[in-house]
């Protein structure tokens, strides 16, 4: 009667049901290719900071032209899934401020430990496309030496500051990436 047939209809969605999620799970592994599961990065950017010396927090292409300076970094990543990635990174950078009479420029050393998940196969399980959407999260040290220089009615003073000490940075991001190749993607990051 009607108590078989639901207790069918319960059985048949209950085992049907992790046979298509394991089957979704599978699809965002790779396969054992060393390329597949590790990968090197080298970039190239913008590197700027938000606080009290900045004056262009709300014109992100003014932030970009005048408080931002050239960047590089290298990321060794562990891809476990097409889904889930952790990296390494080491960033070398410069950036400068100015508000008013007072002005500095800054060279940094980051280091960091970061995770990444893509989102586009998180969502798409089956995506085999060469485009992707990221979001990250991590942690790391940076060092710093930094000179301040102040303009007074024509008098220049100028201190520099090399830190001795790491500080502590945590950050949260996005990226997206379009892949030109098997082995070689466009990138946009920012966190």
């Amino acid at each position: 009667g009607i108590n078989s047939t639901v207790i069918l209809l319960i059985l048949v969605v209950l085992f049907n049901h992790p046979t298509s999620a394991q089957n979704k799970i599978l699809n965002l592994r790779y396969k054992n290719e060393i390329w597949k599961v590790w990968s090197l990065d080298l970039n190239a950017g913008l590197l700027s900071f938000y606080g009290d010396v900045s004056t262009h927090d709300g014109n992100y292409f003014n932030k970009l032209k005048y408080e931002s300076g050239p960047a590089l970094s290298l990321n060794i990543t562990k891809h476990f899934s097409r889904l889930f990635a952790l990296s390494g990174q080491l960033l070398v950078g410069n950036l400068n401020g100015l508000n008013g009479n007072v002005s500095f420029e800054a060279d940094l050393f980051e280091y960091n430990l970061n995770a990444k998940i893509n989102l586009f196969n998180l969502f798409y399980p089956e995506n085999q496309g060469r485009f992707g959407l990221t979001a990250q999260a991590g942690l790391g040290q940076f060092i710093f030496t930094s000179e301040q220089v102040i303009k007074n009615e024509g008098i220049i003073t100028t201190s520099k500051h090399v830190a001795r000490v790491p500080e502590f940075v945590y950050f949260l991001g996005a990226g997206t990436f379009i892949k030109t190749s098997d082995k070689f993607a466009v990138s946009f990051d920012l966190s």
